[in-house]
């Protein structure tokens, strides 16, 4: 399934595998080989709290830079509150690895405004993401670090 997902990817956004390395084979910890479209989404991992975070606000459709940090400001009760200029660095460097897609102008009347896309590499990257992180949050209520009864239900 990775495979197929990964020629996909390829295709859709006209990458070479040799972009990501050398074709070496790559091994999990345990030993066990990894499929290569696995391989490439473990490089960008794990994602900085900033680049999670935009992703995560661009999972649901394309936006402009300001949606997408008024988006991660209510999302992190402002936690992450960083300005206008990182978020653009973040963004160029997130396009320049493959994972946003930076689209036309929408016809907003705004030039100024920059819309992103996640790409099919961005999507899987961020799906590999929220897994490792929910194996975190299930290791830190296992160690009793948090209670379950403190995790919001869905």
């Amino acid at each position: 399934m990775l495979n197929v997902l990964f020629g996909a990817i390829i295709a859709v956004i006209g990458l070479t595998p040799s972009l990501f390395g050398s074709a070496r084979v790559a091994h999990r910890q345990d030993g066990t080989t990894m499929q290569p479209a696995e391989h490439i989404i473990r490089k960008f991992l794990p994602l900085s709290a900033l680049d999670y975070s935009i992703t995560l606000s661009l999972s649901d459709g394309e936006k402009h830079g300001y949606v997408i940090l008024k988006d991660m400001i209510d999302r992190s009760e402002g936690l992450i509150n960083i300005g206008p200029a990182t978020l653009y660095r973040a963004l160029l460097r997130l396009t320049k690895d493959h994972l946003l897609e930076e689209l036309p102008e929408q016809g907003s009347g705004d030039d100024r405004r920059r819309y992103f896309a996640l790409t099919p590499l961005g999507q899987a990257v961020l799906h590999a993401e929220a897994l490792r992180l929910s194996r975190e949050v299930r290791d830190a209520v296992r160690r009793q670090v948090i209670d379950s009864d403190d995790l919001p239900s869905f």
